[in-house]
């Protein structure tokens, strides 16, 4: 008599799983360890000199929202970030998109942009944090002072570009919770965040 007790309950069980499961689920937000990879604030100009005193100025564009995307579970609705730096310059610019514990870091220049990226799996330790590059060289880099302030956390980025276009970054400087602080153009300036 238990066991029929028991296989009811089970069954019961087994339906409402099979309810609350089925129901839509909530949108996956960023993770907080995300959010620190990210700058933000929409429509921010950055300000660049370079090593020969030449001035430019990125513009730092944001874009929220949410989509779709399917799964072993379902559909499942994601938040995202798209932010985009430009400069004066067509070609000169990264892309970042991010959703949930993920960043993807690409160069505008590159005609392959699609192809070439790095990917950031974010974390709560530096040791939760992994970098997947495709056709880009990509490092974790602890310490870097520029102009006087000192940033804990960066990602390095080295595009494979020809120099071609002198207005192509090369190589790029991303820190945490502050966002690009350095780059390279194929012409061989380095450009610091003043």
């Amino acid at each position: 008599m238990k066991t029929g007790i028991n296989l009811t309950k089970l069954l019961y069980f087994l339906v409402l799983l099979f309810c609350f499961s089925s129901c839509e689920k909530d949108t996956i937000r960023l993770t907080k360890y995300t959010e620190e990879w990210l700058q933000t604030k929409t429509d921010t100009k950055l300000n660049f000199t370079s090593h020969t005193g030449e001035k430019e100025e990125l513009t730092v564009t944001v874009k929220t929202g949410t989509h779709i995307r399917s799964n072993l579970s379902g559909d499942r609705k994601y938040e995202y970030y798209l932010l985009t730096y430009t400069g004066k310059q067509s070609d000169l610019g990264l892309i970042l998109a991010a959703e949930d514990k993920y960043v993807d870091i690409m160069n505008i220049g590159q005609t392959e942009f699609n192809t070439n990226f790095v990917s950031i799996t974010t974390g709560k330790t530096a040791a939760e944090e992994v970098l997947l590059t495709y056709d880009v060289e990509a490092e974790f880099i602890n310490n870097l002072e520029l102009n006087g302030v000192t940033y804990n956390k960066l990602l390095r980025l080295k595009f494979n570009l020809p120099p071609s276009r002198p207005d192509k970054i090369k190589e790029v400087y991303y820190a945490k919770n502050h966002g690009l602080v350095y780059f390279q153009t194929t012409d061989g300036q380095y450009w610091s965040l003043d």
